[in-house]
């Protein structure tokens, strides 16, 4: 729900699929610190958006 809400904010979509790309990459870094630093980013980037809603 978060995320279909999230979306609908002007330029959020592309702003996911690059945050989504630095997931990505911090996975195949195997890196557990980078990978939550990654994850923890783009969750709280799409909390802000769904609550601007």
């Amino acid at each position: 729900m978060i995320g279909t809400q999230g979306l609908k904010s002007q330029g959020r979509m592309l702003e996911v699929i690059e945050e989504h790309n630095e997931i990505l990459k911090a996975l195949t870094t195997k890196d557990k610190d980078i990978i939550k630093k990654a994850m923890k980013s783009h969750l709280e980037k799409s909390m802000h958006a769904f609550k601007k809603k």
